[in-house]
């Protein structure tokens, strides 16, 4: 994805939310001609801001910021939310794995204390 694409979705995202452009300026503390201008990809966005933005914006400052940035197409985001459930769904597995090596540990534990002079 381009980087003009990406600044559209920020928009996007922002007029979904009924943010106005004065308001994102002012979470970011810079003018509202700057904002304006990195929306229009007239100034280089750095990494830092797409995540002030994004958190500006409800977004999680996660290594999925930029995935859900780059996903969002006015409130179509079938591939984002096929990924997301992708997603909990390793991580339940994981989660399952952790508490059932908890499980046997606590039970070891419990063998090497009934054992113990």
């Amino acid at each position: 994805m381009n980087m003009l694409t990406l600044l559209e979705n920020i928009r996007q995202l922002r007029l979904h939310k009924n943010f106005k452009q004065e308001y994102m300026a002012e979470q970011l503390g810079i003018s509202t001609a700057t904002y304006s201008k990195i929306e229009n990809g007239k100034i280089k966005l750095s990494t830092e801001r797409l995540h002030r933005i994004a958190a500006t914006l409800g977004l999680a400052s996660t290594p999925l910021t930029i995935a859900q940035l780059n996903t969002y197409q006015n409130g179509s985001n079938q591939s984002e939310i096929s990924n997301l459930k992708h997603q909990i769904t390793k991580l339940e597995h994981e989660r399952t794995q952790a508490i059932e090596r908890e499980k046997s540990l606590l039970a070891y534990i419990r063998v090497l204390e009934t054992t113990a002079p």
